[in-house]
């Protein structure tokens, strides 16, 4: 999905912008409550050209979380990971009700931290996936920022 005429996405909001230790765009989120489609994919592309190199993409849904690589402005599909496995360690009732966008971005925050800082004494889930793909190495250390407007300007 593109803004008017089809062109990149330049008015809404990242869910998730995740930044290296140095300040530097690694990953791009985006939460839907609904199952993901190639036209949440095709935001997810416009987002990731938006904040430049960036070399990951994640796309949390319900029922997966798609980790893509970002290759000349493609994604490319590097894993997957089943979102209650994930978020059941954070919310036990993960599930069982319905799932909003709001829930999927607070709790891939607080993963995406627990990866970032490894604060607890347990591994989080996915870290095994998460650094055979590349992308642990990369946001160890880093930040999450949230509600990033898509625009390049304001993710620098």
């Amino acid at each position: 999905m593109g803004g008017k005429g089809g062109g990149p996405v330049t008015s809404r909001e990242i869910d998730i912008l995740v930044e290296d230790r140095t300040g530097k765009p690694t990953l791009v989120v985006e939460c839907k409550s609904a199952t993901a489609t190639r036209e949440a994919e095709e935001q997810l592309a416009d987002f990731s050209r938006a904040a430049g190199q960036v070399p990951f993409a994640m796309l949390v849904g319900p029922h997966q979380i798609l980790v893509f690589r970002v290759e000349e402005g493609r994604l490319v599909l590097a894993t997957s990971l089943d979102t209650l496995a994930v978020f059941a360690q954070y919310e036990p009732r993960f599930g069982e009700s319905r799932v909003y966008e709001h829930t999927l971005v607070t709790l891939s925050g607080a993963w995406l931290r627990d990866l970032m800082d490894h604060w607890r004494g347990t591994p989080p889930p996915g870290e095994v996936e998460l650094d055979r793909i590349g992308l642990l190495p990369l946001i160890v250390g880093g930040w999450t920022r949230l509600g990033v407007a898509s625009g390049a300007a304001s993710l620098r």
